[in-house]
């Protein structure tokens, strides 16, 4: 939750709640890169 002003990430943490397991199934090769984004954003801070 990074890219996002302090005062939007709880409302972006309650939205991924319920997108974040759906988009596992509509566009995988999507998540899969946004997972891997992520963990090198992780490594890198």
């Amino acid at each position: 939750m990074h890219c996002y002003q302090k005062t939007y990430r709880q409302q972006i943490r309650e939205v991924m709640k319920y997108s974040g397991k759906r988009i596992i199934f509509k566009h995988p090769v999507i998540a899969f890169k946004h997972v891997i984004n992520t963990l090198k954003y992780k490594i890198m801070s």
